[in-house]
């Protein structure tokens, strides 16, 4: 149960986050990253309604092994458009 509040939370934190950037910032593009093996943080940036696009092998080096890292991003008219159906109702 904890762990199901905590993943809730963290995933308004992100779409917070996102929110702040496109109409705070007036961001244009969001991008993140994480270690392709971090398949928490993936379901994260999927579920908060980033498109992954990128995955890059063994780009980089820590603790003695070669990592691969799995970009996401998120531009400013799709965070709109997916604004748009919540207040209409819709679901994406």
């Amino acid at each position: 149960m904890m762990g199901w509040i905590i993943q809730m939370l963290t995933t308004e934190a992100v779409r917070g986050l996102l929110a702040y950037a496109f109409t705070g910032l007036r961001a244009r593009r969001m991008a993140a990253e994480c270690d392709a093996r971090n398949l928490p943080a993936r379901r994260l940036f999927l579920k908060a309604s980033l498109r992954q696009e990128s995955e890059c092998i063994q780009d980089r080096f820590l603790k003695g092994e070669w990592l691969n890292t799995v970009g996401f991003a998120l531009l400013k008219q799709e965070y709109e458009a997916q604004c748009s159906r919540s207040k209409a109702g819709t679901k994406d």
